[in-house]
């Protein structure tokens, strides 16, 4: 045994191959079997790897070089060594006991013609049973290509699956870790997937819902059935999502979720998202009543200065200041009325080209104060309500020349005191979403009004839309100028955009939609 072990210092020098060498495992009894088997596959190589010949003489030196090197790739098993069937023995040992699918077994015998090759074939999981006579080198040769090749798939696919087993553990783990309730189905509302934010939430372990019918394993999911016979009735893939739906669970709850048909590994599926709302719900709640509260008290306060200022001024004749009260009080009203939800007259044409002309030719501005206009030399038709377009353009206009002459830090600026209004058509589309997210495509009449006034810092310029929020010194604004503009232009299906910066000026641009509707003579 010694002496035939010693043959492998006589092997070619690997040279150049790379890699972890095939081990192949010659398992028979007579010496010259091992001689002759490696001498015809001395400089095999197969993908660049070199042989690793093992050699084995009797049932225990078999499983000892198995239980040794278990990546064992090929075993040249003979079928006759310690007894008759000791090849049939360790087939059996290899794959019952050892559990190793993944190595080829070829059998050899002296004795063919025993046994059918097909029925030992089928019958003891080999993969090959070969006649030693017939066992050429060229044969033999061939033989370990089929064999080497396909046990090198076997462990790429191997590697695959573990892979794949890896990561279904892994997003197992973040599926279990979400705050969520994730749930997966079949189509037959079968679960699939219970996370523990589930057995949570239901009460209900995993292990008692899979496999189970939704709506029999958890009832307070029963309210939902319509959602998702919605769903099962649309066409793959669709999606539903819900907000604040109510639910009963120790009380009433408040959810959000989520319903989607997937393709799963097995056919379609369902995913089943929800999060509990309900701590959320009744804190927006308090919030928003919070809010109604102080818009009052903010309402309250701003009409109580509004009229103190007439109250109190330094009018001698009570007559007149009996008057101005009643127009600034008349003014402050017909300014509220505009925000009232219950005021929606219908739109009519209006040509915004012509008002615009007519209110800069008639504006009249402080001195040292220019104003230009650049417009279409055609009608510009949009759709407003009565005053409406009036009101955008007087608070615009007033806004701009406050912003050069009676604002704090007015009198220190450098630049030109000029006001400059353009109007011209722009045709948005899907791209432009990001200016508004209502925004409907198609073509926009925009009036932009830039000054070169003071500016505001971006803090200042996120709260201009708020009611009553003003940067004018005390008595000179009510702060219902811009979010009047915001409310007008939204009410006609358009938006307002602003941008400012201090000491170099504001620029508002207000879109409104085309009319596309007949235009009338008289209108």
């Amino acid at each position: 045994m010694d002496d035939v072990l010693s043959f492998a210092d006589e092997l070619p020098n690997p040279g150049p191959h790379h890699g972890v060498p095939w081990k192949i495992l010659i398992a028979d009894d007579d010496p010259s079997v091992h001689l002759v088997t490696k001498l015809a596959l001395g400089d095999f190589t197969f993908e660049g790897r070199r042989l690793e010949l093992l050699s084995a003489y009797g049932e225990d030196d078999t499983r000892r070089l198995l239980a040794e090197h278990p990546d064992t790739a090929l075993i040249l098993l003979d079928v006759v060594m310690d007894t008759m069937d000791s090849g049939f023995t360790l087939v059996r040992y290899i794959r019952e006991t050892l559990k190793n699918k993944d190595v080829r077994i070829i059998m050899r015998t002296g004795q063919s013609g025993n046994a059918p090759e097909d029925r030992i074939i089928i019958d003891y999981d080999i993969n090959d049973f070969k006649d030693k006579t017939e066992l050429t080198v060229a044969k033999l040769r061939t033989t370990m290509i089929s064999s080497l090749r396909t046990y090198s798939h076997l462990k790429i696919i191997a590697e695959e699956q573990r892979k794949s087993s890896a990561n279904r553990a892994y997003l197992h783990t973040i599926i279990d870790s979400l705050s969520s309730v994730v749930i997966t189905l079949d189509l037959d509302l079968r679960v699939l997937l219970w996370n523990q934010e589930a057995e949570r939430w239901t009460g209900v372990e995993a292990t008692s819902a899979v496999g189970w019918n939704l709506f029999e394993v958890a009832e307070i999911f029963r309210p939902l059935k319509d959602l998702f016979g919605e769903l099962l009735a649309s066409a793959v893939p669709a999606r539903i999502e819900r907000t604040s739906i109510p639910l009963r669970k120790d009380g009433q709850v408040f959810v959000h979720l989520i319903l989607q048909t997937l393709a799963g590994s097995n056919g379609p599926e369902i995913l089943f998202r929800l999060d509990d709302r309900t701590i959320a719900k009744q804190q927006n709640d308090q919030i928003i009543r919070s809010q109604k509260v102080n818009a009052f008290s903010v309402l309250a306060a701003g009409v109580a200065r509004e009229l103190a200022d007439v109250l109190h001024s330094s009018e001698g004749d009570s007559v007149d200041r009996i008057r101005a009260w009643g127009q600034r009080a008349s003014g402050l009203l017909d300014r509220l009325v505009r925000f009232s939800p219950t005021t929606t007259p219908s739109q009519e044409p209006r040509d915004w080209a012509a008002l615009l002309k007519s209110k800069v030719s008639t504006l009249g501005l402080p001195p040292g104060l220019t104003l230009s206009y650049k417009g279409p030399e055609t009608v510009a038709w949009v759709g407003a309500h009565p005053g409406g377009l009036e009101a955008i353009v007087d608070n615009l206009l007033e806004n701009a020349v406050d912003a050069m002459t009676s604002m704090p830090g007015a009198s220190d600026l450098a630049g030109p005191r000029s006001v400059e209004v353009g109007l011209n058509q722009e045709n948005l589309g899907e791209n432009d979403r990001l200016k508004h997210p209502d925004l409907a495509a198609g073509m926009y009449w925009l009036l932009t009004v830039r000054d070169h006034g003071v500016g505001m810092s971006p803090e200042v310029a996120s709260q201009v839309f708020d009611p009553y929020f003003t940067t004018k010194p005390g008595g000179q604004g009510l702060g219902l100028g811009l979010p009047l503009v915001y409310s007008l232009a939204e009410g006609l299906g358009g938006f307002v955009d602003l941008s400012s910066s201090p000491g170099y000026g504001t620029l508002v641009t207000v879109y409104l939609p085309l009319w596309t509707g007949q235009v009338h003579k008289s209108g």
